[in-house]
């Protein structure tokens, strides 16, 4: 069976072919209350069975008699409780000629999604009903094609069990369910195919796809934005989005919730847009990186600005200081702990400075170049108590991959909101602040060798950090812009001190530096800037609190 095919796809389980054929032509009709167009498959035995669930069918009926094969009267009972947590997009009905006690479901879970009789299937208003509850039931749209440029198995959603991928079948399913609206076949019919194009994502390892379907007449919709991730990831951004999206961001920031999907593996979550613009949406960090730096004025005059306060309003003190709260296992996810990250930028520091020719010094405290000592990490903020962390609700992940802009007068939207919740009050900040510091064109002059380049970014970074919230000079390049997110932080939360923001920075930036390993060089030695010249700054700040 083509997984092309437009029809409402099903498999009837039922040894006997006697049996399939004179009930066959009965459960096509209950189906046509969903579809107009429906296929139902014969599996005669396990195998088949097995192999044409690989097409993810929209429906199973398991018959529950199996009298020829002897298996017993709860062969379909059994088939249903093997496969259904495998299928979870696929609604499983059992089919019985005899009276099925509710008990007896006990010892094969999960239990059946319907149970029908096949004694009351000549009875129409029996047929009647049963159409009706499964045309609600059934939570996918049939659509004829899904089509994807990319080799899932290689640059689709990452998942945390080594070798589970994404399925062509698998993104077609969640595909259907995300068009289906309550089990109503919405425009179904008139839905030819689906074209996806993959946007850059973030550091969640999700597959992030522009969804564009094509309606009978060749006329495409609007845009929408669909994220696959982890199952659990899905479930969990689709949680947050109803807590704190949907009655905090206003109409114009926030993406509308289209439709969810899952498997067992994945999940996934549908967004479209409350307001277009003259382009189809793309990442800002897309504009960034072709030069249109203005887009950093659009995110910094509307979300990110004191006057539009939303989530950061809401702000409740966490009851830790700086050194518990960054030490927590839930900062950031990660299976690296801290000292891991850290040891991992300083071993990149020493090798790379090497090669160029430089000779670091490494020791417990301190790391000495150039003639300067940096001070090291885990001394510097995780034993100094630089005060407690104020937490107010953070998008959580808001790099510029996942605000979208489309051109024009449209607003900058937010998407995938897995991390949203209450963080520490400078995480979104720190998170686009490192954006345009990853993605602003690099400022490299000819013949300028890659030591040279990165004591060009310490000497911008050392001013940066020195800059104590005031905006600097545009001919800095990306440190300028840096300085205009800080000053809009500054905005938004003037009690806050600079060391706060500093120890927020440097955190987030080992965070990133771990996933950096195959990135450009001008990339990784911006973030190495940063994360030194802020370690140098905190230094001074806590030497200026010293008693004399």
């Amino acid at each position: 069976m083509d997984i092309s095919e437009s029809a409402l796809r099903a498999v009837y389980y039922e040894d006997d072919l006697d049996q399939f054929e004179d009930y066959a032509p009965t459960l096509e009709k209950i189906l046509l209350f969903k579809s107009d167009s429906v296929h139902i498959a014969h599996a005669k035995t396990e195998d088949e069975l097995n192999a044409l669930m690989k097409t993810r069918p929209h429906v199973v009926f398991c018959d529950n008699d199996h009298g020829l094969s002897q298996k017993g009267p709860r062969e379909g009972i059994i088939a249903i409780s093997k496969l259904k947590p495998r299928f979870p997009d696929s609604l499983f009905c059992l089919l019985t000629s005899k009276g099925v006690q509710t008990q007896s479901f006990g010892s094969y879970t999960p239990n059946p999604d319907l149970v029908i009789s096949k004694s009351s299937l000549a009875a129409p208003k029996y047929v009647e009903y049963l159409g009706e509850k499964i045309r609600r039931m059934i939570r996918r749209s049939p659509l004829r094609s899904t089509e994807l440029s990319i080799n899932l198995k290689e640059e689709g959603p990452n998942h945390s069990t080594r070798g589970v991928s994404l399925t062509k079948e698998e993104l077609h399913s969640i595909v259907e369910q995300v068009i289906d609206a309550d089990g109503v076949q919405v425009l179904a019919s008139e839905l030819q195919s689906a074209a996806l194009e993959p946007i850059s994502g973030g550091f969640s390892g999700a597959g992030v796809y522009s969804l564009y379907m094509t309606r009978a007449d060749g006329r495409a919709n609007v845009p929408a934005v669909l994220k696959v991730s982890q199952r659990v990831q899905a479930v969990q951004e689709l949680e947050n989005f109803q807590k704190f999206v949907k009655w905090r961001l206003p109409y114009l920031w926030r993406v509308d919730l289209l439709g969810t999907g899952h498997t067992q593996q994945f999940g996934a979550v549908c967004y479209s847009f409350a307001s277009g613009g003259g382009d189809r949406p793309l990442p800002v960090n897309d504009y960034i990186r072709r030069g249109d730096v203005d887009v950093i004025d659009k995110v910094l005059g509307s979300v990110l600005h004191s006057n539009n306060q939303t989530w950061y309003s809401e702000q409740r003190p966490s009851g830790l200081d700086i050194r518990e709260y960054f030490s927590q296992d839930r900062f950031y996810r990660t299976s690296s702990k801290r000292e891991v990250l850290e040891r991992y930028f300083y071993s990149y520091l020493v090798d790379s400075l090497k090669d160029s020719g430089v000779d670091v010094v490494e020791g417990d405290l301190f790391v000495h170049f150039d003639g300067i000592k940096y001070p090291k990490l885990d001394e510097l903020i995780f034993a100094h108590r630089w005060g407690r962390v104020t937490e107010c609700v953070c998008h959580g992940d808001m790099n510029g991959n996942n605000l979208l802009y489309a051109g024009g007068d449209a607003p900058v939207v937010f998407i995938d909101f897995q991390d949203t919740g209450f963080c520490h009050l400078f995480r979104d900040f720190v998170s686009f602040e490192a954006s345009i510091r990853i993605e602003h064109r690099v400022e490299r002059s000819e013949g300028e060798s890659d030591l040279d380049l990165f004591r060009q970014y310490l000497a911008m970074e050392r001013k940066l950090a020195a800059s104590n919230w005031t905006v600097l000079n545009p001919d800095l390049g990306y440190a300028y812009w840096a300085s205009k997110v800080r000053n809009t932080a500054h905005q938004n939360f003037e009690n806050e001190s600079l060391a706060l923001y500093l120890v927020a920075n440097i955190v987030h930036t080992v965070w990133i530096f771990e996933r950096a390993a195959k990135w450009a060089v001008h990339k990784r030695l911006r973030m190495a800037a940063t994360i030194l010249e802020s370690a140098l700054a905190l230094q001074r700040l806590s030497e200026k609190g010293k008693p004399k």
